[in-house]
C-alpha cells in the first residue's frame, strides 16, 4: 500500500472518530461545502422604505429540515424571484403580492407562495454577494 493511501485512510478514521465524539466540531464547514442548502419559501415580507427583506419558510440541508426566517437584501430578492420564475412557468408575482398601507404611510408588501408553485431556492447561489442572516428563536 502506498503511503498516500495509508495517510488518507488514517485521516478518514481520525475525522470520523472526532465527529462521533464532537458532532458539531466539523459539521458546519463540511456540510456547507458538500451539500446544497435549499429554502422552501412560504412568505416574503418587505416595506417600501426598507432595504432588507424577511423570508419565511423551511431550510433543507441533506437530511435536515427545519423552519426558519432569514433576512436578505433587495438584490438577493431579485435573485430569489428569478430562481422562482425559472422553476415555475406560471409564476406571476403580481397575482401573489398583497400591499397594505401601514400607520406611518409606508407600504408593507407580502408575497404568499402557495403549494402549487415550486418555492425551493438554492441559498448557495445567494450567499456569494451579500450575507444572509438567519433568525432563530
Amino acid at each position: 500500500m502506498c503511503f498516500d493511501n495509508i495517510f488518507l485512510i488514517a485521516k478518514h478514521i481520525i475525522v470520523n472518530s472526532l465527529r462521533s465524539i464532537f458532532p458539531n466540531l466539523f459539521y458546519k464547514k463540511i456540510a456547507m461545502s458538500t451539500e446544497d442548502k435549499t429554502f422552501e419559501i412560504t412568505t416574503i415580507l418587505f416595506e417600501s422604505n426598507d432595504s432588507s427583506v424577511l423570508v419565511k419558510g423551511r431550510i433543507n440541508q441533506g437530511n435536515m429540515n427545519y423552519s426558519s426566517d432569514i433576512t436578505i437584501s433587495m438584490s438577493q430578492l431579485n435573485q430569489v424571484l428569478n430562481q422562482l420564475r425559472r422553476k415555475n412557468e406560471q409564476f406571476e408575482l403580481e397575482d401573489l403580492m398583497i400591499s397594505e398601507r401601514m400607520y406611518n404611510d409606508e407600504i408593507l408588501f407580502t408575497i404568499n407562495i402557495n403549494q402549487s408553485y415550486n418555492s425551493s431556492v438554492n441559498l448557495n447561489e445567494l450567499t456569494n454577494q451579500d450575507s444572509i442572516r438567519q433568525i432563530r428563536a
